[in-house]
């Protein structure tokens, strides 16, 4: 036999329903076994020898109505157990074992809710009394509770049913009043699911937030806006005395808004009452900005901003710069660049609009972020807008880089050669500027000489603690020695040096990336030395080494947005299709490099990819403008290379045009030719181009 004591009183297979012997049996059924004096006293509060005869009669009646057993045989037990079950004690049971679907079903409404008549017209004591209002009470919150969570188990698959449960959780009678942390999380589902309701309670949650005192309700909001809640700072900022926020802090753990480690548990709460008082939160965050280690206070900062378009001020601008580097060197430790640059560029945006000088480590950091990201133009427009006080050799390191990458190499030269000539606490700068000049060294032709910087770079680099730098480094090292290898494949030395030269260059690679393993993974590094090593296999002209190097290089840059670097394999890869006469998907490759190169502004790349695309168009036109950008970029080697490209297209058009006897188009393109002849001749009648087996590679 089972007692239902949701909702509707009874026992189930009787008809039994005479009130106050159901409320008995519901009591010693919860409370376990009673004395008998106890009960009587409970149940009637004339109390004595009548009360205990009472509780008889009432023991009788279950047996002379059909339902003995629920009590024992044996007359006069005492303490008086019960002998049913109970729908109570089984959402008990099913809540200990987390099957909340089976809780929910057994709540059939209040516990005692209805016995036939009001448990206040029984005449029971008032401790009775108020036993059955507790459990009702208990009952109905453990209920809420339970759908509360059930819902938020099937919001993302079952939204419907989600909401049906957050609605009836909402509505659920005799319940307590919903503490804000869960009047935050009820919010959060009603939303979620669409539900009508969401609007009236988010404004409850306001409201709950409003009874609270006022210091108990701005230390709340104080830790709410904080990412690590810090009760020191909250007391600085707030000003507030200890004794104070002892007390607000009490209040605050027992209204369920915050747990015993500070936790903020209705953050959904604060957040809506703080949206509803704009004015507050700004106080509040300035306040806490203002009394938060620079260092710490980004998060503070960004949400000023947010609401503001500035800081607060020239002081505090001065401490959100300090914020905002140093999230923006978290970020490029982690190789997150775009983010970086995007950070600081938010920098520049208040400075314009308080109208103050700008700060160079920021715009120095910013352009790196975007060197770093093969966005050469912007880097560089950055830096040379600076005012000649604010730039120091790291600046002007980094500028040297940007200049050479834009195609003017003279300046960058120049550039260089003054931060060598700085003070010893500049290895960063010194580092750069070798780089610097190693890359010139290199797109002259002199590689004996750049890999010689490149050495010095690497050196200085990992004295600096600059340990990706070190491995780029390294890098560049290696490819100095694989054109050292090719000048020796074009002279023409014996297969044994050459594949020395090339072994050696390879070994060079390979340390590099080990280097790169010791440093920690860095996906920009990796695409360039991958790069690279597919470029010595396509010396080798092994297509499909090559191919395969690439390919893996590729979801590395793109990892980082490097733009540069995307261009570049790109245009390496429609070489290696173009070699095994995949025109189609050389095309493609060709196209994709000038693309991306476009957006990095990255010359040298523009030229080249055009130029493999006017040559498999047999276009001297664009063939032009491709070399002109290459002589922009000061790579004079490169356009030697493809003047060999621009004399076989005319040549061939020329034999096109005499097959269709156009005669007027042999003889400007044969003007063309001559022209070519005139300008790149040199005294003694050679051609003053570097003719090589293959068109060029970058590095």
């Amino acid at each position: 036999m089972k007692l239902a004591s949701f909702g509707k009183v009874g026992l189930e297979g009787v008809a039994f329903s005479r009130p106050k012997p159901l409320l008995l049996l519901a009591y010693v059924t919860l409370e376990g076994p009673q004395e008998r004096r106890k009960l009587a006293e409970l149940f009637w509060q004339e109390g004595g020898s009548k009360a205990l005869g009472n509780l008889s009669v009432v023991l009788a009646q279950f047996k002379k109505e059909g339902a003995a057993e629920v009590f024992p045989d044996k007359p006069g037990v005492n303490p008086l157990p019960s002998q049913v079950g109970c729908d109570a004690l089984e959402f008990l049971e099913a809540l200990e074992v987390r099957d909340l679907e089976r809780a929910i079903g057994l709540y059939g409404g209040p516990f005692l809710h209805d016995l036939g008549k009001p448990v206040e017209a029984l005449e029971v004591s008032d401790e009775l009394l108020d036993w059955v209002l507790e459990k009702r009470e208990f009952f109905a919150q453990k209920a809420q509770q339970a759908m509360l969570e059930r819902a938020e188990e099937l919001v993302g698959q079952q939204p419907k049913q989600a909401r049906a449960l957050a609605e009836r959780a909402y509505s659920l009678i005799e319940a307590p009043e919903l503490e804000p942390a869960l009047l935050t999380r009820l919010q959060q589902l009603l939303a979620q699911t669409g539900s009508d309701l969401s609007r009236r309670v988010g404004s409850a949650a306001k409201a709950s937030l409003d009874d609270l005192p006022e210091t108990a309700r701005r230390v709340f909001l104080a830790l709410a806006l904080q990412e690590q809640p810090n009760l020191t700072i909250v007391r600085s900022a707030l000003e507030t005395s200890l004794g104070e926020l002892s007390q607000a802090h009490e209040t605050l753990i027992l209204s369920g808004l915050i747990d015993a480690n500070n936790r903020v548990l209705a953050g959904g709460s604060a957040q809506g009452w703080l949206e509803a008082h704009s004015s507050e939160r700004l106080s509040l965050l300035l306040a806490l900005a203002r009394h938060t280690p620079p260092e710490a206070a980004y998060a503070l900062y960004r949400q000023i901003l947010e609401h503001t378009q500035g800081f607060g001020g020239v002081g505090d601008l001065l401490r959100a710069r300090t914020a905002y580097t140093t999230r923006a060197k978290t970020l490029m430790d982690g190789l997150k660049f775009a983010e970086a640059a995007a950070l600081l560029e938010q920098i520049r945006a208040v400075e314009r609009v308080l109208e103050t000088d700008p700060d160079s480590e920021s715009r120095f950091l910013e352009a790196y972020a975007l060197e770093r990201l093969g966005r050469f133009k912007e880097a560089l427009e950055l830096l040379q807008a600076l005012p000649e006080k604010l730039r120091n050799p790291n600046i002007i390191a980094l500028e040297s880089v940007l200049l050479w990458r834009r195609g003017m190499p003279q300046e960058a030269q120049q550039a260089a050669w003054s931060v060598l000539e700085s003070g010893v606490n500049w290895l960063w700068a010194k580092a750069t500027a070798n780089n610097t000049l190693g890359y010139l060294a290199g797109s002259r032709g002199d590689f004996l000489e750049a890999a010689s910087y490149f050495k010095k770079a690497a050196a200085l680099f990992q004295t600096a603690g600059a340990r990706d730098r070190w491995v780029g480094s390294l890098n560049n090292y290696a490819i100095e020695l694989d054109k050292i290898a090719r000048e020796a494949e074009k002279k023409g030395v014996d297969a044994t040096a050459l594949e020395s030269a090339r072994a050696e260059a390879e070994q060079a690679y390979r340390q590099a990336l080990e280097a790169l393993d010791q440093a920690g993974e860095n996906p920009l590094l990796r695409a360039r030395i991958l790069l690279n090593l597919g470029i010595l296999w396509e010396r080798r002209k092994d297509w499909a080494r090559a191919e395969a190097q690439y390919l893996e290089a590729v979801p590395f840059a793109e990892a980082v947005g490097a733009l540069e670097i995307i261009a570049r394999l790109h245009l390496n890869l429609g070489y290696t299709y173009s070699a095994q006469r995949n025109f189609a998907e050389a095309r493609s490759r060709f196209s994709n490099a000038l693309h991306f190169a476009s957006k990095a502004g990255e010359l040298l790349t523009q030229g080249v990819a055009m130029a493999h695309l006017a040559d498999l168009d047999d276009d001297p036109d664009v063939l032009e403008v491709a070399l002109s950008l290459m002589e922009q970029s000061g790579h004079l080697d490169e356009v030697g290379d493809f003047l060999v490209n621009y004399e076989g297209v005319l040549k061939r058009l020329i034999g096109k045009a005499h097959t269709l006897e156009h005669h007027e188009k042999v003889r400007r393109l044969e003007g063309r030719l001559v022209a070519l002849y005139q300008q790149y001749r040199k005294d003694d009648g050679s051609m003053d181009s570097h003719v090589l087996p293959s068109p060029p590679r970058q590095n």
